[in-house]
């Protein structure tokens, strides 16, 4: 799996996850009845209180709004990498390997060090640096990585033109 997937993918998985909250209760909601919900259907009772849906969709307008934004951002980042990947004829993997890892300068000695003093009590007593060395180089480089596909992605977004009507 692409290990840059992460950049790409944290929208879509809390999307994801939203979406199947949403379905839970698919049997017992009126859209799965057929009819569309109102904004004075009543989604919730509790406590003597009722919530409707216009008032729910009040609390969560910003939070979808950002949703979208996110999602839309994502899609077309990774509909740009796979575009660009395909013009160089390489696949998106070779693509990040080029574009990322091989431009991210690897963690120094000292860096790598560092991160293995914090996390060797949390090791077993035995445990060596040399045992852990490639997790720590990749757990160092981490926001080296993200930091340079952010700037890869701008490029491809400049370099596309985008415009973002949401």
């Amino acid at each position: 799996m692409n290990r840059f997937a992460p950049v790409l993918r944290s929208s879509a998985l809390l999307l994801c996850f939203s979406l199947l909250i949403a379905g839970c209760n698919k049997e017992r909601s009126p859209a799965a009845a057929g009819a569309q919900p109102g904004a004075d259907t009543v989604v919730a009772t509790y406590g003597g209180k009722t919530l409707t849906l216009g008032e729910l969709d009040q609390k969560i307008a910003e939070d979808l709004f950002k949703l979208r934004r996110q999602s839309l951002e994502q899609v077309v980042v990774e509909d740009l990498v796979a575009m660009e990947a395909q013009k160089r004829g390489i696949t998106t993997e070779q693509f990040f390997k080029e574009e990322i890892e091989a431009k991210t300068p690897p963690p120094s000695e000292e860096d790598i060090q560092k991160a293995w003093e914090q996390v060797k009590p949390q090791l077993p007593p035995d445990a060596t640096l040399d045992q852990f060395r490639e997790r720590i180089i990749q757990y160092v480089s981490g926001p080296k990585h993200q930091e340079r596909a952010r700037q890869v992605f701008a490029e491809l977004k400049q370099k596309a033109n985008l415009e973002i009507k949401l």
